[in-house]
């Protein structure tokens, strides 16, 4: 997916991005509540490329980093647990809509049960794996009812005051918040190019990166997406340096934690929370 934005097939990239928009909020829909577990991470596993692709191209076109932002914590949110959207802490909605509350719990928990495996005993005759199978059918039907009752229970809920973005997108507000301890840096690389969005408690802001490209990382990482493994310290030493002055010496210069020309002395360094994205993820970045 990385190789839209260099495709010279693909010359607007506005349009680019509103696809790449479109697909993430639409990944549930590919992921559907009536699978179960592994089918999900499956299908998931297959879309591995699109956030850090839709990340650069929305800052390529200059959108706001906290649309970028907004991107990524969706995708996060979907993949470590299927749209974290029936999962999530109801208390809040518990308290003001109560009904509303039950029914969501009721149908996000008849989504979460799992469908029979068909490897069981009763499989072994003819007769056994017919009623197995009609078994399974059904509890996937209701599977599928219950998806369809769930988006209906979402849309009335948003229309109540306070609950409009229940389970959507996270609002800046939250980011903010967020920050309160410390910086929150989320780094991000791919083939169109490579960022940091910055979060502190007043603004979401960007940084590009220019010495940080997809093909120097990819010199670390071995066939299966994995750092490689090198007893060599010097290999280790390269690597390090590399997100040194690729990314956590810009990031800290942006933040005021690091001396520049203009600023000979810094304060107390706060904690910073680092976040990767894709392949950045399994960087050693705190290390760095």
């Amino acid at each position: 997916m990385e190789l839209l934005a260099f495709n010279p097939l693909v010359k607007d990239l506005s349009r680019a991005w509103s696809l790449l928009h479109d697909a993430i909020h639409l990944i549930p829909r590919a992921t559907l509540r009536s699978l179960d577990r592994e089918d999900q991470q499956h299908i998931l596993g297959k879309l591995t490329g699109l956030t850090s692709l839709a990340i650069s191209v929305s800052l390529e076109i200059s959108r706001s980093p906290l649309e970028a932002l907004q991107l990524q914590e969706l995708s996060r949110s979907i993949t470590n647990g299927q749209l974290l959207d029936y999962r999530t802490d109801i208390s809040d909605l518990m308290e003001e809509y109560p009904t509303l509350a039950k029914e969501f719990d009721s149908l996000r928990q008849t989504l979460d049960s799992p469908v029979p495996s068909s490897s069981t005993e009763s499989s072994d005759t003819s007769k056994g794996k017919l009623l197995q199978i009609l078994e399974q059918q059904a509890i996937i039907g209701r599977k599928n009812k219950a998806a369809q009752d769930l988006d209906n229970i979402l849309f009335q809920i948003r229309q109540k005051p306070g609950f409009k973005n229940f389970l959507r997108e996270e609002s800046e507000e939250y980011f903010l918040s967020a920050a309160q301890e410390g910086p929150i840096v989320v780094l991000n690389v791919s083939k169109l190019r490579s960022d940091a969005i910055l979060v502190t408690k007043a603004q979401v802001t960007s940084i590009a990166l220019s010495d940080l490209s997809h093909d120097s990382m990819m010199k670390y990482f071995d066939n299966s997406k994995e750092i490689r493994v090198s007893e060599n310290n010097e290999v280790k030493r390269e690597l390090l340096e590399w997100l040194w002055t690729g990314a956590v010496r810009p990031v800290l210069r942006n933040l005021g934690f690091y001396p520049t020309p203009n600023l000979k002395k810094v304060g107390s360094l706060p904690r910073i929370w680092w976040i990767g994205v894709g392949l950045m993820a399994k960087a050693p970045i705190h290390v760095a």
